[in-house]
């Protein structure tokens, strides 16, 4: 078998190994709203809530809305374009970070958007900012954080769960300094 022929049939592999990675672990190019999500995902309002009860797709229409605007392409409406600073606050880093929100954010986040290829080479797990190949950035925080490491620096996107404490504080300071928030 000669170099090129081999460097073919390699390539091929990898494609076929590609393709059963994501009929396993589908990202955002195999995302299909329901109704209700479609609604929040074109809705042009500043701030946005997707409401419902337990296991209606609040928490994949969030992480989605995120994935969407770090990336800078949305299927449904026009966003800023690359790079943007997003930031994803939930009620608590054990709970709702570690465990739901960074989750399902990966979940739909394609690996090739990320920086370097993989979370373990995009995600700085200290600061806890996930780089994306665009120069997108996208800062997971929480609510039992001071109310002081949310201000400062001007955002693209924020997205916040329903069940963060101090909600109503993060919602004042963060629409004054962001395009978007997405409340899921």
């Amino acid at each position: 078998m000669s170099k090129a022929q081999k460097s073919q049939k390699e390539m091929f592999q990898d494609l076929a190994a590609q393709f059963r990675r994501s009929a396993r672990k589908p990202n955002i190019h195999g995302y299909s709203p329901h109704p209700k999500q479609r609604n929040f995902h074109a809705s042009e309002a500043k701030i946005r809530a997707l409401l419902g009860g337990n296991r209606s797709g609040k928490t994949v229409a969030g992480a989605s809305e995120g994935v969407f605007y770090a990336l800078g392409q949305h299927p449904f409406k026009e966003v800023p374009k690359p790079p943007t600073q997003g930031r994803i606050i939930g009620s608590d880093f054990v709970n709702s970070v570690e465990k739901i929100l960074r989750p399902e954010f990966a979940r739909w986040m394609p690996l090739s958007a990320i920086k370097g290829g993989s979370w373990e080479h995009g995600y700085d797990k200290e600061a806890r900012v996930l780089t994306l190949e665009n120069d997108s950035t996208v800062e997971f925080l929480s609510t039992d954080q001071e109310l002081d490491k949310h201000a400062g620096a001007s955002r693209s996107w924020i997205g916040l769960t329903r069940n963060s404490r101090m909600i109503t504080s993060l919602r004042t300071r963060c629409v004054c300094s962001t395009r978007t928030v997405i409340c899921g």
